[in-house]
């Protein structure tokens, strides 16, 4: 497995990536029809922007197999996006057939290692409370601070928020 940043070529596979793993994970949570409605090309065009333009807010690591093919990734802020917290991971996605192999940490790590080499010391992410890999970031020590009501196809869903004050301590990394 290789973890590297994204390029614009990897686009259509982030958006599959996203997209399948979307409706394997949140069937029974995110209402039906709103996992049918989304699309890998509305996705493409929501990560160009994202990733890509001149007001890009986000940079991202994907992971690939030795095929090439990408089967995970992970998002996160280049600018503080809340007040009390420096960076935010915005998202990570990994296809169902390659969950609990170890995809997820190597992808936070290279997000985390990242922000230690540009002084960034502390980190947020919102998951859905009803995320069943949520459990995920408390074994990477983060700590449950806030909560908020969304709303995804009509359907209102609560998210929780983690967070790490040192992500130094999430793998024993050392700010250089």
């Amino acid at each position: 497995m290789v973890i590297r940043e994204a390029n614009r070529q990897d686009l259509f596979s982030i958006a599959k990536v996203q997209v399948d793993s979307n409706r394997s994970t949140y069937i029974g949570i995110m209402p039906e029809r709103y996992l049918e409605g989304l699309t890998y090309e509305s996705k493409v065009n929501e990560w160009d922007k994202r990733l890509f333009d001149n007001k890009r807010t986000e940079f991202m690591f994907v992971a690939e197999t030795d095929n090439k093919n990408i089967v995970g990734f992970a998002s996160a802020s280049l600018d503080e996006t809340n007040d009390i917290y420096e960076r935010e991971l915005y998202s990570i996605y990994i296809l169902k057939e390659f969950q609990r192999i170890g995809i997820g940490k190597l992808l936070i790590k290279a997000i985390v290692e990242r922000y230690i080499e540009e002084g960034v010391r502390s980190l947020i992410l919102w998951t859905l409370q009803d995320n069943p890999s949520r459990f995920f970031y408390e074994h990477l020590g983060g700590s449950i601070v806030d909560k908020r009501i969304i709303n995804r196809g009509g359907k209102e869903l609560q998210q929780i928020a983690y967070a790490w004050e040192d992500i130094t301590s999430m793998f024993k990394v050392k700010l250089r």
